[in-house]
């Protein structure tokens, strides 16, 4: 339908088996999915219908069955694209899986539904960081310090990254970013 584009383009999911998960997650997975079976039979809206393979999908992500929850995000995401919420939970399940290039473009999505969203920017630069990517990493992390700037403080326990301050204004450090910044302060030293 024309408000309806990519509806035929669904992903097929089907009501996981969740025997070995604790009551409680299957309970709410139930619900979830009982909720989006709901939804189809009636037709819904793609916002409501969104929502609905979003929930099923995040019950599952939480409970770590992250194939499962893939299509019902990525369902989500097809039929309310403006959403922020499916892009970023599909780049924290790409991150957990180890899928650096698609959490990377699942966060990047985020940021280009919110450019400014403090948690995305964060999050996309700790996985730069994590694939070698220091340059796209400090810009990132530049970024998100120019948004909020006592929020760089969630970086603490990085691996690989401390804080050093110069003249009251915080630094990212990496040792490459270390090397650098050190040639460029042996470099102004000898201009002085």
């Amino acid at each position: 339908t024309p408000e309806s584009p990519d509806r035929e383009n669904l992903l097929a999911v089907t009501r996981q088996d969740l025997s070995g998960a604790d009551q409680s997650v299957r309970e709410q997975a139930g619900r979830a999915y009982a909720n989006l079976a709901e939804r189809l039979r009636l037709g819904a809206g793609d916002a409501e219908l969104g929502a609905a393979y979003g929930a099923y999908g995040m019950v599952l992500q939480a409970a770590e069955y992250y194939d499962a929850a893939e299509p019902n995000l990525l369902n989500a995401q097809r039929l309310a694209p403006g959403e922020l919420r499916w892009s970023y939970y599909l780049g924290h399940l790409y991150q957990t899986r180890g899928d650096l290039t698609r959490a990377k473009a699942a966060f990047g999505r985020s940021l280009e539904i919110r450019p400014g969203d403090l948690a995305a920017l964060i999050w996309l630069g700790r996985i730069h960081l994590d694939d070698g990517g220091v340059d796209e990493a400090e810009a990132r992390f530049r970024r998100a310090s120019t948004i909020a700037p006592d929020a760089i403080a969630v970086l603490a326990g990085t691996p690989g990254i401390s804080f050093v301050y110069f003249d009251e204004k915080d630094v990212v450090r990496h040792k490459l970013v270390q090397a650098v910044v050190k040639a460029y302060e042996a470099y102004g030293a000898a201009q002085a």
